[in-house]
This record gives C-alpha cells, structure tokens and sequence, in this order.
C-alpha cells in the first residue's frame, strides 16, 4: 500500500518503498515497521548531523540503504553551498 503510494515520487522513498535498496529479492513487501525504520534511521543522521557536525555511518551491509537514504535526505534538506567568490562578482569590463 505504501509502495503504491509513493510510486508516482521519484527519489530515495520510493526506492525504499519498492524495495529497490535491497540486494536480495524479497518475497514480501516492506512492512510498515522496517519502512519507518529507514526513514527514521535517515532522520536521526540527519539531526546528528545538523546538531553535533557527525559525517560519518557505519554499518553492516544489511544497513547500507539506510545510510545511502541518511546521506540523500541531509543533501535535500540542507541549503546550497554558497556561490564561489569568483562567482559572485560581476564580469564587467
């Protein structure tokens, strides 16, 4: 139900809600209790990082895709990095 929810959005839920992070073929939809497990997981790096400057997962290859969705979700939610200097100033002659 998730999974046909989410299937019209492109992006690392929908892959998740798919099913397309896992290595192995699974015989079973994701349930709604190993879905919010990666979505939490992906919110907690998220917050860690935001409040105490963590770079860094570590897991088994059992977690991978929830390490790939904790980086994907810090990219999304953070600003821009700021314009070069070089950038920023007008090219007038």
């Amino acid at each position: 139900m998730i999974a046909a929810f989410l299937a019209p959005m492109s992006g690392s839920a929908a892959k998740v809600a798919r099913g397309d992070c896992a290595k192995l073929e699974r015989e079973r939809p994701l349930t709604f209790l190993e879905f919010n497990d990666m979505i939490l997981q992906a919110y907690d790096f998220l917050e860690l990082s935001r409040r105490q400057n963590c770079v860094l997962q570590m897991g088994g290859s059992d977690q991978w895709g929830n390490i790939v969705n904790g980086i994907e979700l810090g990219r999304r939610c953070s600003p821009p990095p700021p314009a070069p200097r070089w950038a920023r100033r007008s090219m007038c002659w």
